[in-house]
């Protein structure tokens, strides 16, 4: 069985065969949700410490050795805005009753309910969540059990959906070196094979995680800065990394020549933004054949790695641009949100925060992220297929069902 790892309770966490998306060989939104999902940050400029490091890498994400090329880095350096700040904070045991931001009232009696570690069970409880949203959320399924894992600066919480619990509320880093405790290992350029020994994991969490599964077995992709690690569902194992994504990409084809058809290059680690800050988001993709490809964002741009051929096949300057063709409504929903997020002006510049496959209320649907607003894509009420999402993700969790 392939999985990545579990709390000592069974509590399921973070797994395999995280439902990938579908959708048309280059396209990195799946017009049939069920399929399966994509995944996340803001798309802003570095956080202070999120930059990476030097260069290198030596992670196998889709074949080939690293090579050094002479790129451009005149490219369309489009993005300039910060990360939002780490979002770690909790309530402490006798803060049950304190007000969040935008709340007249207190919280509701669910925000009492505290982990064995002292945070706060439900994360919609949050105050940093609630104020900022998260910066990754993922959709995992092992052994029939669904989870959703959310990370909000080095904080994560999941959501088991089969047994309606919430659990974590602790480090993502703490996490990480659980599942592989040696802090001795290095990648060939230098840095802690097991991201949860890396200093800026430990001080603000990872930007990116993304799952993709294949004939040869499930691979997890993990992002922080310019620095990756790559985990290996078969072997339990953190298997590569670098301290340069960038680097690793251009290793890949096409060449740097290679542009997109709005022109951009083609291969995202020919580009300036990616160079300066990594990826921001990744996860994977598999269309109505059944290719399975990494769709890959840094900021508002995005990219589609064929892992059957190893190359980059599809892309764009924006991924607004890209939703707004699933659906030209640009309508709003009953509290307001603009109905489509490739209409919203956030979006457009920033990208998204967090995306990733779901079920909510038996239905399959994207969640799309942008601070603590959300978005929903799949069958909507009456039927149809489109947007759906409302201000308040925070409050969203809040009310989904718990266990006693």
């Amino acid at each position: 069985m392939n999985r990545l790892f579990w709390v000592a309770t069974g509590m399921l966490l973070i797994g395999c065969g995280d439902g990938e998306a579908t959708g048309p060989g280059t396209d990195p939104i799946i017009e049939d949700p069920s399929e399966g999902g994509v995944q996340r940050p803001d798309g802003g400029g570095p956080e202070p410490g999120k930059d990476g490091g030097n260069n290198g890498g030596n992670a196998d994400l889709a074949g080939g050795a690293d090579v050094g090329v002479a790129v451009d880095l005149g490219e369309d350096p489009d993005q300039g805005a910060t990360l939002p700040p780490d979002q770690g904070t909790t309530l402490l045991p006798d803060q049950g009753t304190t007000l969040l931001p935008d709340q007249g009232t207190t919280l509701p009696v669910i925000c009492n309910e505290l982990l064995a570690n002292g945070s706060v069970k439900n994360p919609g409880c949050d105050p940093g969540v609630e104020a900022n949203g998260f910066d990754a959320i993922d959709s995992v399924t092992i052994d029939g059990k669904t989870a959703w894992l959310m990370i909000s600066g080095w904080s994560y919480w999941s959501y088991d959906q089969t047994n309606n619990r919430f659990d974590g509320g602790g480090a993502i880093a703490a996490l990480l070196r659980e599942v592989a405790p040696d802090c001795t290992a290095k990648t060939a350029d230098g840095i802690a094979l097991n991201p949860g020994c890396d200093a800026q994991v430990q001080t603000g969490g990872i930007d990116a995680i993304g799952s993709a599964t294949t004939a040869e077995g499930t691979t997890w992709l993990i992002t922080r800065g310019r620095k990756f690690w790559v985990y290996d569902g078969a072997h339990d194992a953190f298997t590569a990394g670098g301290s340069d994504i960038a680097t690793h990409l251009r290793s890949l084809p096409p060449d740097c020549a290679a542009k997109t058809a709005d022109n951009i290059a083609l291969n995202p680690g020919c580009d300036a933004d990616v160079q300066a800050r990594g990826i921001t988001t990744v996860d994977a993709t598999t269309d109505a054949e059944g290719k399975v490809s990494w769709l890959m964002l840094s900021g508002r741009k995005y990219w589609t790695l064929d892992l059957s051929s190893g190359e980059f096949t599809g892309g764009g300057r924006s991924i607004a641009d890209f939703m707004v063709t699933l659906t030209p409504d640009c309508g709003t929903t009953s509290d307001g949100l603009v109905r489509n997020p490739g209409c919203d002006a956030t979006v457009k510049v920033h990208g998204l925060a967090g995306l990733s496959s779901v079920t909510i209320e038996g239905k399959a649907s994207w969640v799309l992220l942008s601070g603590n607003r959300y978005w929903t894509y799949g069958e909507q009420e009456g039927g149809t297929v489109g947007f759906g999402g409302g201000k308040d993700f925070a409050g969203f969790l809040r009310e989904l069902p718990v266990a006693p």
